[in-house]
């Protein structure tokens, strides 16, 4: 759930990462909850051989002021480290996403590509 307490994955993107979590084995979910035990933020990752990657993470917006997501990142981060791995947040062209994963000391790394523009129709 996005800041608004409404869901903010399309369809699309639901299946997408259902895929994901019932095809791969290395996938892992951490979870932080609240003192009644119901859950206030979550992320999903996916742990390669050198390196693990954060694909998803979300907070209850009731309970943002206690950075669970904060949290549960440092610590697998932390994990991370000690298994002698590079954390990839994968990255993220929204600004206010960019600055939260720069808090953590991740550093930009600008990716080239290429695509081919097609064009309907050219003027005469």
């Amino acid at each position: 759930y996005n800041n608004s307490g409404k869901n903010f994955l399309s369809q699309y993107q639901k299946d997408i990462l259902k895929r994901i979590i019932d095809n791969y084995e290395n996938i892992s979910m951490l979870v932080a909850n609240d003192n009644n035990n119901e859950p206030i933020a979550s992320a999903i990752f996916l742990n390669g051989e050198k390196e693990n990657y954060y694909l998803i993470g979300t907070q209850h917006k009731n309970f943002l002021n206690y950075n669970a997501l904060a949290l549960i990142l440092h610590s697998y981060i932390e994990k991370t480290i000690s298994q002698n791995k590079v954390f990839n947040f994968e990255g993220s062209s929204m600004e206010p996403v960019e600055r939260f994963f720069r808090s953590f000391g991740a550093k930009p790394i600008t990716y080239p590509y290429i695509y081919k523009s097609i064009k309907l129709w050219q003027p005469v």
